[in-house]
């Protein structure tokens, strides 16, 4: 494509700042008019430029967006995961990278747990490598690592959050997560159609998003239809004596191996129970799990990182498992 002059010098100086890094893969351009202004030219002439760039496949325009920095060579982005689940999710999504045509670095919370330091001793690292994405799982203890994120972020590394780190607040980058208070509400209505007049909210303590959502979904849907509510801590002192009085209630907790031990220790039927499946968890038994598609929620996360101009602000729904033990 033969440019005039000016268009040829424009288009020169916008390749050498993709090839410096003032423009990472995946960030916009400025628009049209910006850079009409910024580089005294006309806008036919800066649309020229452009349009070779697009050609060559430096850029990519996207309708009513701009036009973004697609990556020289998609066989070297790296996208980070972080995950505390089972090997074999990471393996499906390392699997699925690779079919994209990228790396995955991972950050295992497996063994570690929640940790503020080495969380953003990881995010340092991704800033200075220039990662592609992040797929984001961020603990919710203090001190928290927003103005990391905030900084990969603006240094051109596409976020996905799929797990909450706060339980009041929806992250201010991309999201692609459970819904854990949806989660609630779905339990107290099966248990409702069950026709249980009382439910027991097991509480593990646990400061948790996961669980102080799902609290504030039980609580809210129970009160809604009339059922009678009460929150039983774990480490509450007399806990088991309580629990084993409590045969004619209905029981929502967010912990599986909790559900399934006060099935098996104390009896109380499956019918009664309902717990919800988290990453990493076992399901030994026949107990109605509440469950969400994470593969599927990962896979998106992936498309969306890979997707230069593609947002997703989205709350998954969960669906129940063993459903039929419920009847």
């Amino acid at each position: 494509m033969k440019l005039g002059f000016k268009a040829e010098k424009i288009y020169l100086e916008l390749k050498n700042s993709l090839a410096s890094g003032k423009f990472l893969p995946g960030s916009r351009l400025p628009t049209e008019k910006e850079l009409c202004e910024k580089l005294n030219a006309s806008r036919n002439t800066v649309r020229g430029a452009l349009k070779k760039m697009i050609g060559e496949g430096l850029l990519e325009s996207i309708q009513g967006s701009g036009c973004y920095v697609k990556p020289a060579d998609t066989a070297g982005r790296t996208v980070s995961f972080m995950y505390h689940g089972s090997m074999d999710m990471v393996i499906a999504v390392q699997n699925h990278l690779l079919e994209k045509g990228c790396l995955m670095s991972l950050f295992s919370q497996a063994t570690e747990g929640w940790s503020p330091e080495l969380e953003a001793k990881f995010l340092e690292n991704i800033i200075s490598q220039q990662h592609f994405g992040l797929i984001a799982s961020c603990t919710p203890l203090e001190p928290l690592n927003e103005n990391l994120l905030e900084k990969a972020a603006n240094s051109g590394v596409r976020i996905v959050h799929t797990e909450p780190y706060s339980a009041t607040e929806l992250p201010p980058q991309n999201y692609c997560m459970p819904d854990y208070c949806a989660a609630g509400k779905l339990a107290v209505e099966h248990l409702a159609k069950r026709g249980e007049t009382k439910i027991i909210y097991l509480d593990p303590d646990a400061a948790s998003p996961y669980n102080v959502q799902m609290k504030k979904g039980v609580v809210k849907t129970a009160k809604k239809l009339g059922i009678k509510i009460e929150t039983i801590s774990q480490r509450l002192n007399g806990f088991e004596n309580h629990i084993a009085q409590e045969k004619t209630a209905g029981i929502v907790t967010p912990i599986y191996a909790l559900a399934d031990y006060v099935n098996k220790q104390h009896g109380i039927d499956k019918s009664r129970i309902i717990a919800m499946e988290l990453p990493g968890d076992v399901l030994s038994g026949n107990i109605p799990v509440i469950r969400f598609d994470r593969f599927g929620i990962f896979t998106e996360s992936i498309d969306t990182i890979l997707s230069p101009g593609m947002e997703v602000k989205k709350l998954i729904q969960p669906s129940i498992i063993n459903k039929d033990l419920l009847k």
